[in-house]
């Protein structure tokens, strides 16, 4: 008998889950479609939440997306809550967008495998991250091609 790995543990930054649960993206709903299933841990913390909460509730995103309340409870229900503390990580790159960091701190604290993010300065920090920081496209594209979930949230092997 095969021990089953643990499913790969994920940070979606807000622009990535504004796309995902106030716009239904097409392009990313095998994302979404992983957390639903189970295949992937989505982490939050009071800091994330706090941030996805205040960009859905600005106007012209709450006028386009009113549904969006329900989806967002559903997928807070499937995240793991990491707490805010000093636990140790490896250390984590500087993001120079100073509002970026908590993504990174999240995924430290959570061990996460990888940061899903469209993000140009948080996607510049790949090869110097503990883990994986993809654009959630190549991921998604991947996975509805049907490679698996941990070949899609890999490390390029010189980082890994």
């Amino acid at each position: 008998m095969t021990a089953r790995r643990p499913a790969p543990r994920v940070v979606f930054d807000t622009n990535v889950l504004v796309a995902i649960l106030a716009f239904d993206d097409p392009a990313l709903e095998p994302l979404r479609a992983a957390w639903c299933e189970g295949a992937l841990v989505p982490l939050i913390d009071a800091d994330c939440q706090a941030e996805l909460e205040r960009v859905l509730a600005y106007p012209e995103i709450a006028a386009r997306a009113p549904r969006a309340h329900g989806s967002v409870a559903a997928f807070l229900e499937r995240c793991e809550r990491v707490a805010d503390s000093p636990v140790a990580c490896a250390p984590l790159p500087l993001c120079r967008d100073a509002d970026d960091q908590k993504f990174l701190a999240l995924a430290g604290r959570g061990r996460a495998n990888a940061l899903l993010t469209r993000d140009k300065l948080l996607l510049a920090l790949a090869r110097s991250s503990p883990f994986a920081i993809v654009a959630p496209e190549a991921v998604a594209v991947r996975l509805a091609q049907g490679t698996a979930l941990d070949d899609c949230l890999a490390l390029p092997p010189a980082l890994g």
